[in-house]
């Protein structure tokens, strides 16, 4: 699960029950959520791709460097030949001997070639298309390209604070105060990967605004009656100002219904139903989700997305099926993330001394070789 999609429908007459508010919904809002929750999917997969592609690029320029040492270097010794005649002589002597060396790269040594990024980037490209349908110019791939780069700096940075964090747990020696400034850090550097996402989000949106105008208008969707927001459940879990990766006001911001005054008001129920969805209760109560602001009657109605859809009806059915599976097994994967997450440290100390230890060898190998060969022209 991704996002939950926050649903508000005005009404014509503010008398108007709550209960046929709620069936209005239900019948009139079902293809505005289907499509937008579509859209919403679409552009979480292109931000992916993007991010992908130089997360990989991002990877390889860190790791490249540090690689290096362990390439194998390998010296061969030819003899020489002089054609004399048509008769073909070997040389003798120091004259005779010829010593080369090449680098060859090793497992340990290559991470990832640049053709494999370059292929990785071409097919995201493909998937782009400008507001006439066609591919995007260079400019606009290079803009997109870049603010996907901001993306995976933060977020390598974030990972890198995360290990530090780890390390000073488990030391003896740090202090709450370090402990502390570390997690502050931390909490911007989320922040700032969330505003990152969203403007690139935001930014492949406007590629295709004149496209999904034109569809919203085939559907008959009313974007003055209904404004539908989407929340990055991972995201606002523990924050105070939510704050939305799609807003429909994009499509008709001057529509009362898209105004900012009333958000404060739903603010509340909103976190409620974060909690609520992380513990996989979908139930709405929607009385307690119904507003008068003004003229306005507002009925806010929580819904889920779930990215991938065949996988959340199979665990729907598990459910339904076996009432108690959902929590056994969030409570089996909990006890194994722990386990996982004991072995990380252990994992990466062992995979750094097989490194050091491959790198002893190659030195050998290149010690032996040179050895061999002062042996051979002396």
């Amino acid at each position: 699960m991704i996002a939950f999609t926050v649903m508000i429908l005005t009404a014509i007459d503010v008398h108007q029950q709550t209960e046929i508010l709620t069936q209005s919904y239900e019948k009139e809002a079902s293809i505005s959520r289907h499509y937008i929750s579509g859209l919403v999917l679409e552009l979480e997969n292109l931000s992916n791709s993007l991010i992908r592609v130089e997360s990989f690029r991002e990877k390889v320029k860190r790791q490249s460097q540090a690689l290096r040492k362990y390439r194998t270097k390998i010296v061969t010794q030819e003899t020489k030949e002089l054609n004399l005649f048509g008769f073909k002589t070997k040389l003798f002597g120091v004259l005779g001997k010829e010593r080369k060396s090449s680098i060859k790269e090793t497992y340990y040594s290559v991470y990832l070639s640049k053709a494999d990024i370059d292929e990785l980037e071409k097919n995201t490209k493909i998937l782009l298309k400008d507001p006439n349908s066609l591919a995007i110019s260079d400019e606009t791939y290079s803009k997109l390209k870049n603010i996907a780069h901001q993306v995976v700096v933060l977020e390598a940075d974030l990972n890198e604070q995360k290990q530090k964090l780890e390390e000073l747990r488990v030391s003896e020696k740090t202090s709450e105060k370090e402990k502390q400034n570390l997690e502050q850090e931390m909490d911007h550097l989320k922040k700032g990967i969330e505003k990152t996402r969203n403007q690139l989000d935001q930014s492949i949106l406007e590629l295709s605004l004149p496209k999904q105008h034109k569809k919203i208008e085939e559907l008959g969707l009313n974007m003055s009656q209904y404004r539908i927001q989407t929340f990055p459940v991972v995201f606002n879990q523990s924050r105070e100002n939510l704050i939305p990766s799609f807003d429909t006001k994009i499509f008709k911001p001057e529509a009362s219904i898209n105004s900012n005054i009333f958000l404060n008001d739903i603010d509340i129920s909103l976190k409620d139903s974060i909690s609520k969805i992380i513990s996989l209760d979908f139930s709405q109560d929607t009385n307690k989700n119904s507003y008068t602001i003004g003229k306005m009657e507002l009925q806010v109605l929580y819904s889920p997305i779930f990215k991938n859809q065949n996988s959340t009806q199979r665990a729907d059915r598990l459910k339904k099926e076996l009432p108690d599976f959902a929590k056994r097994y969030l409570q089996q994967d909990a006890n194994i993330a722990l386990k996982v997450r004991e072995l990380v440290i252990p994992l990466k100390k062992r995979v750094q001394e097989l490194k050091e230890k491959n790198l002893q060898f190659l030195l050998l190998e290149i010690k032996l070789s040179t050895i061999s060969t002062l042996v051979i022209l002396n």
